[in-house]
């Protein structure tokens, strides 16, 4: 006959094998939905089976702050933002804010290589609220961007570009190495950005300088009044770089804008 108190150390000892096991399943569980949680991502097109058909993705949860837009090519003929936005979209997975991703605003003149098609796309913003009938595709899809910052709650536009020009004190007038803004007093927090990003510098040559450039037609002007944004930026990388290094550089930039604001986020490695 089995002794009372060895029964009742072996149904212990079950009951406990039990819980650790429902406790090792439970945490497992709570493990992929965290890792599917942060590995968030909506896909989207602008210009659905258009011509112009422009593809972005989000990362994150909609609706959870900061909310953030990086967009590159708006100029079919500045690529280096290309290869950075599509590196944040393989190696990036957001824990808490929204991050939308837009590898090439402009994808006909990005694929032919030229600034534009038929016109200028960064200048064409200001028409979207007129509504603008002329049958090139830039109104349209100036249109669908305008009008996709304000559906997802855009809070902060980042664009990259590339200059031929390097800003100096002799050359102000010229935009590489500049981080641009078009508003008066500048953010508070842009101070603190330049800090950090200069911070990752290798060299002064890859400095950044704040840039006060207001150009009212331009597509981060317009999306900045517009839509009330709290910030909007043109990141002008230097073209004296090359092009691996411009590259870098606007990964870097958007990466410490990202840290300024609190946009919190993983690497990952795809």
């Amino acid at each position: 006959m089995r002794h009372p108190e060895a029964a009742r150390t072996a149904e212990t000892g079950a009951v406990r094998a039990l819980l650790s096991l429902s406790l090792l399943l439970f945490l497992t569980q709570l493990a992929h939905a965290e890792a599917g949680d942060l590995d968030r991502r909506e896909h989207g097109v602008l210009g659905h089976n258009k011509t112009y058909e422009t593809p972005y993705i989000a990362l994150g949860h909609r609706g959870s702050d900061p909310v953030v837009l990086v967009q590159a090519c708006i100029h079919g003929d500045e690529i280096a933002g290309v290869p950075a936005v599509e590196w944040l979209i393989r190696n990036v997975s957001v824990k808490h804010g929204y991050l939308v991703l837009l590898p090439r605003m402009n994808a006909l003149a990005c694929a032919a290589n030229k600034r534009f098609i038929n016109i200028d796309l960064n200048r064409v913003f200001h028409t979207v609220k007129r509504g603008n009938q002329n049958s090139f595709y830039e109104y349209q899809l100036a249109r669908d961007i305008y009008e996709l910052v304000g559906s997802l709650g855009i809070e902060y536009v980042l664009t990259l570009h590339e200059s031929w020009d390097r800003h100096s004190s002799k050359n102000s007038n010229k935009f590489g190495q500049t981080i641009c803004y078009g508003v008066q007093p500048a953010p508070g927090y842009l101070k603190a950005w330049l800090s950090r990003l200069n911070g990752m510098a290798s060299e002064p040559t890859q400095y950044f300088e704040p840039f006060y450039a207001p150009i009212p037609n331009s597509s981060t002007e317009v999306l900045v009044a517009g839509h009330r944004l709290k910030g909007g930026f043109c990141i002008e990388v230097w073209r004296g770089f090359s092009a691996n290094i411009q590259t870098e550089l606007h990964k870097r930039a958007v990466l410490s804008f990202l840290d300024t604001i609190g946009l919190q986020y993983v690497l990952t490695t795809r």
